[in-house]
This record gives C-alpha cells, sequence and structure tokens, in this order.
C-alpha cells in the first residue's frame, strides 16, 4: 500500500510538473495572449493564491480578465480586468461543521456539492459574467 502511495504521489507531482511547465512556456512564447481567469470557489483562500499569476501575466502585457469574488483592485495593473463577484455573493452563507457531521461523510459530500452547484450557477447569471458570456470577447487561454 506504501509504495502504491508513493507511486501514485509521483505521477500526480510529475502530472503537475507538467502542467506548470506548459503554462509556463505558453505564458512566455505568446506575445500579448488574452487570459480568461476563473477560479469558482468564492473563498479567499482559493482566490488569492492566483493572484499573483494574475498580476504577473498582466505585468508582462497580457490582456488577463478575472472573474473573481476577491478582486485586486489595483487600478496601475492596466492590462488586468475584473468582473467582481463580492455583490452577488450571499452573506450568511456558511457550512455548520455540526451540520455536516451528523450528515456523515457522503452526506456532508452531497450537501457540499449541491451548495457549490447553488453558488457556480449564480455566478454563472450574474449580470457582468453574462455579458462577457455573450460578448465578442475571445480568449486564448482560460485558467
Amino acid at each position: 500500500r506504501i509504495t502504491c502511495l508513493i507511486v501514485k504521489s509521483l505521477v500526480l507531482l510529475e502530472n503537475m510538473r507538467a502542467f506548470f511547465l506548459n503554462l509556463f512556456l505558453a505564458v512566455t512564447c505568446t506575445n500579448g495572449a488574452r487570459i480568461l481567469g476563473y477560479i469558482p470557489t468564492p473563498s479567499y483562500s482559493h482566490q488569492v493564491p492566483f493572484q499573483a499569476l494574475w498580476r504577473e501575466l498582466s505585468l508582462r502585457g497580457h490582456q488577463v480578465t478575472t472573474i473573481t469574488s476577491h478582486p485586486i483592485n489595483d487600478h496601475t495593473l492596466t492590462n488586468l480586468t475584473e468582473i467582481d463577484l463580492s455583490p452577488m455573493l450571499q452573506s450568511g452563507t456558511s457550512f455548520n461543521p455540526m451540520e455536516i457531521a451528523l450528515l456523515g461523510v457522503i452526506g456532508g459530500f452531497r450537501m457540499f456539492f449541491e451548495q457549490m452547484v447553488d453558488v457556480l450557477g449564480a455566478e454563472l447569471a450574474y449580470d457582468p459574467v453574462l455579458d462577457l458570456i455573450n460578448g465578442d470577447g475571445r480568449f486564448d487561454l482560460v485558467i
């Protein structure tokens, strides 16, 4: 079992290396790509790791558009356009750990999945996002 876990970890690590190498090559070998960044989970911990990527891509001349619940709000980044989801997010929506514990593992995952489907549906139905979807914009890369 340990050997199997080690092999799986090495395969995962190799896949991650390949992904980031391809991303690096795509970003450095193109001139002024139009990039759409969308990290659908509206939590700070899921958004912040990508902010450095959006910033650097913008500074390197790429036109970056992000759909985010936690915008950078740096007006010096002239190549960065942010669609701010925070006005449409429901305040007070949270996960109750006790409720999840009572549901068990499968029930907890089901509840989480159902809530995420609702959040994603609301994000994609948000007017500024619909304007982007229905507009004439084209992107070279979607992250």
